[in-house]
């Protein structure tokens, strides 16, 4: 009985802990699911040679896979494993391809399959045991895999299709919205340029994906926590020091207040070690920020919320947002409008918002900027005519901590205009369909409904002007 434990072998944990420690404790446990003569049995490649099943299917039949190899081991390396008489890759070689053999010869209803590429997209290797054969078995094979074209002539090695092609019977959700849609934020036009169907479950539905496995500060947190302190110091008297020094201890000591209102006294490694690393880059800050505002530089505004309306086809469209600082130029009276970055990469203005290759924006923020900017009541007798648009970049690379402004002409910023103004006829049609068929990086949270990377997807039609009469609200 746990009450009989003496008091002085006692341990005192927090919640969490008692937590890990249970399901740490639970996972060696095997739970055994009573047999069911109707279920198809599952077993590993090393087991599949012994079993008697008439009807087999082999998947995963890809080099990662099978056969199964062992590189780069610390203390045995293979070459080490052949001197010493132990288990090594010829050997595994040799012991899969006894067992396919095996599992080949002894039933004729067997299907082996070799995926084409993973969940990331990236293409896959199929099994070396596959060709292990003569050479010419294993040239055909070679050419019909990477030859594939959908047709049963280039699976030889299989059994021929049957007539009857299974179609997918789970429709993707219409885009429905009637409401007029009159106001978007800048910054969510990369969404819609990404894909407009995800835009609407995300922005017009609101539709989120939960989690509870916080072990670290996702992007969005470490985000937030490095604005606050951005945010303060654009509102403090530091802000006019071009002392490296003095800013610099400013920004310690609101990071330490602001990590302590969020994450408290107990906070896990891993958000300690984040909050450290942005320290280092705040120090990196400060020598930029001192000689920034040497250069005549001064912030004027910080953190304010703004709308503008943005005119298209002779009316007006309110575009809202907050830009994080506005500078202006105590000589020539300039404006410059920044966005803080904090992101480990540190992907510079130029990358984030156009594609060279394809001559397409795939991001309008700071464009944008520009014309929410006037509305900033400290300089809206300003000069909006040369605004410098840019980022304030605190990624991990510390020698890359710096102010870095966009490189766009005046042809360019009117381009990144027609693009908004796309967009905005599309907000205002309600039209958001169909779905773009290649999801966006990190699209994951809707992937299920958008059938992304499913076996047969649902087939969009294209004629599907994607307009529906029932509505829900914006």
């Amino acid at each position: 009985d746990q009450r009989q434990v003496p008091e002085t072998f006692e341990a005192k944990s927090s919640a969490i802990q008692a937590l890990d420690w249970a399901l740490e404790a639970a996972v060696e446990q095997r739970v055994i699911q009573p047999p069911n003569p109707e279920a198809i049995e599952m077993a590993g490649w090393l087991d599949l040679a012994l079993d008697d099943a008439p009807v087999m299917i082999v998947t995963g039949m890809n080099d990662e896979n099978v056969p199964t190899a062992e590189v780069g081991h610390q203390f045995l390396p293979n070459e080490l494993c052949k001197q010493l008489g132990i288990l090594d890759n010829d050997r595994r070689f040799a012991r899969d391809c006894y067992a396919l053999m095996l599992i080949t010869s002894v039933r004729k209803d067997l299907l082996l399959i070799s995926g084409r590429r993973d969940d990331r997209g990236e293409p896959l290797k199929p099994s070396r045991l596959l060709f292990a054969d003569t050479d010419e078995v294993a040239a055909r094979r070679a050419k019909a895999f990477f030859g594939f074209s959908g047709k049963p002539v280039s699976r030889f090695w299989l059994a021929p299709e049957d007539d009857c092609h299974a179609q997918q019977q789970l429709e993707i959700p219409r885009a429905v919205c009637s409401n007029r849609i009159n106001k978007i934020s800048v910054t969510k036009f990369r969404e819609f340029i990404k894909c407009p169907y995800r835009f609407y479950l995300q922005l017009v539905l609101k539709l989120r994906a939960t989690s509870d496995d916080l072990r670290e500060l996702d992007g969005g947190k470490f985000g937030d926590l490095t604005h606050n302190v951005m945010e303060s110091f654009g509102l403090s008297a530091q802000r006019v020091l071009p002392d490296p020094k003095k800013i610099y201890e400013y920004l310690n000591d609101q990071l330490n207040t602001f990590a302590t209102q969020s994450f408290g006294g107990s906070r896990l490694p891993a958000v300690r070690i984040q909050i450290e690393q942005l320290r280092l880059r705040f120090e990196r800050f400060a020598v930029k920020q001192a000689a920034h505002r040497k250069s005549g530089w001064r912030i004027v505004s910080t953190e304010e919320m703004l709308e503008h309306d943005f005119m298209v086809d002779g009316e007006p469209f309110c575009i809202n947002g907050k830009i994080d600082r506005v500078d202006q130029h105590e000589m020539t009276g300039q404006i410059a409008v920044w966005d803080y970055k904090s992101s480990d990469k540190g992907a510079k203005p130029d990358v984030v918002h156009y594609a060279s290759r394809k001559k397409e924006w795939k991001d309008l923020q700071l464009p944008l900027y520009r014309h929410l900017v006037k509305e900033v009541s400290v300089v809206a007798d300003g000069d909006f005519s040369d605004v410098v648009m840019g980022y304030i970049l605190l990624p991990k690379k510390l020698d890359d901590v710096d102010f870095y402004p966009a490189s766009w002409d005046a042809a360019a910023l009117n381009s990144a205009d027609e693009a908004a103004k796309r967009i905005i006829r599309q907000l205002r049609a309600g039209a958001f369909w169909p779905p773009n068929p290649r999801p966006p990086m990190y699209s994951v949270d809707m992937a299920a409904i958008c059938q992304d990377r499913v076996f047969e997807q649902f087939t969009i039609p294209a004629d599907d002007s994607g307009m529906l009469e029932e509505a829900a609200p914006w």
